[in-house]
C-alpha cells in the first residue's frame, strides 16, 4: 500500500492499432497536452515504451558526451553511474562533461534543486517542476501522473539535440539500437514510435492529463506529508519532511500496522518503509494515520 504507482480503475475499448490514423491523432493530442499542462513547450517530448529506467538508459546510450555525477549517493544515482560505465560515458570531472543526477533520490527521500544537464525526474515530477536549465529530463506516466505502467517520457530541450548521436550518421560503427533517441525523434515526426506501442496507455494517459490539476496535486502531497510527519514525529523521518515520498525506519511503525497496510519496503532488516504521498485516495492516508494513533507506532 502507498507504493510508487498510482492506484486507479480503468475501463476502455481499443479498436485500432499503433500504426492506424486514430493512434497518430491520439499521439499528437497527448504530446500537445503534456507540453501545455506542464509548460514544456521548449522541449521535444518522446514516448519510449518501458519503465523510467528504460528512458534513462536510452538517454545515456545516445549521448555523444561524457557524464559527470556531482552526487553519487543513493540507489538510483548508483544505477545511472553503472549504466554510464556500461556505455563508457562516465567522467570523473565536470570539464567538457554533462552533469547528471536525480531531482529526487527516492532511496534517500531527498530532493536536489541543482540544475543538472540530464535530470532523472522519474519520482519528482510534476510535484517538482523541470528546471529550465536542464537540457534533458526523464519521467514516466505511472507514478505521479497516475496512468499505466509501461511508458517512459523523455524531454529534450529543442536546442540540445547536438548532445546526441544522430541515427543518420555515416559512421559505420554506429550500432542499430532501439535505445537510440534519434530513432524516437524521427518516428515522432510521424506521430508514432519505432516499436509496438501499447495504445491503451496513450488512451488512458490522455484522459488522465485532461483532468490533472497541478495545484491540487501538489497541495495533496504537501497535506499528506504534514499529516504523516505529525503522526510519526520529525525524529522518525528519513530525509525530507515533505514531498512525494516519506521514508520511515522500520522501528517507527509497529508490525501490526505495517502488516495491516502491507507497507512498501521493509523487506529486509534495516530496510525502511516508504510511503508515497500521491498514489492512493486521501481517505486511505487519513485512515492509516488514524491507525498509527490508535495502534501505536513502533
Amino acid at each position: 500500500m502507498f507504493g510508487p504507482n498510482t492506484h486507479f480503475k480503468f475501463e476502455g475499448r481499443i479498436s485500432y492499432s499503433h500504426r492506424d490514423t486514430e493512434f497518430k491523432q491520439l499521439f499528437e493530442r497527448v504530446s500537445d497536452l503534456f507540453k501545455k499542462k506542464f509548460s514544456l513547450q521548449d522541449y521535444d517530448i518522446l514516448f519510449i515504451p518501458g519503465s523510467g529506467t528504460v528512458g534513462m538508459e536510452s538517454v545515456i546510450y545516445s549521448l555523444n558526451k561524457k557524464l559527470y555525477f556531482p552526487n553519487d549517493d543513493g540507489k538510483f544515482n548508483q544505477r545511472w553511474i553503472s549504466m554510464a560505465k556500461n556505455y563508457s560515458k562516465l567522467s570523473d570531472t565536470n570539464q567538457e562533461s554533462l552533469t547528471i543526477g536525480c531531482s529526487l533520490e527516492t532511496s534517500l527521500s531527498k530532493h536536489n534543486e541543482e540544475p543538472f544537464d540530464i535530470v532523472d525526474s522519474i519520482s519528482s515530477f510534476p510535484y517538482y517542476e523541470i528546471n529550465p536549465q536542464s537540457r534533458v529530463f526523464v519521467t514516466c506516466c505511472n507514478k505521479q501522473i497516475g496512468s499505466f505502467v509501461g511508458l517512459s517520457i523523455v524531454g529534450v530541450r529543442k536546442d540540445s539535440w547536438d548532445l546526441f548521436n544522430s541515427t543518420n550518421s555515416s559512421d559505420e560503427d554506429m550500432q542499430y539500437s532501439y535505445l537510440d533517441l534519434f530513432r524516437y525523434k524521427n518516428y515522432s515526426l510521424s506521430s508514432q514510435t519505432p516499436t509496438t506501442t501499447a495504445v491503451h496507455i496513450f488512451s488512458h494517459l490522455e484522459k488522465t492529463l485532461s483532468v490533472f490539476d497541478l495545484n491540487s496535486h501538489r497541495a495533496k502531497i504537501s497535506s499528506i506529508s504534514l499529516e504523516l510527519v505529525k503522526a510519526l514525529g520529525n525524529e522518525n523521518i528519513i530525509g525530507d519532511l515533505s514531498g512525494p515520498v516519506i521514508t520511515v525506519p522500520q522501528e517507527a511503525i509497529s508490525k501490526q500496522v505495517s502488516e495491516k497496510w502491507s507497507l512498501y519496503g521493509g523487506k529486509e532488516e534495516n530496510d525502511p518503509y516508504q510511503i508515497f504521498t500521491y498514489s492512493c485516495d486521501l481517505d486511505d492516508y487519513l485512515n492509516f494515520v488514524n491507525d498509527l494513533e490508535l495502534l501505536g507506532n513502533g
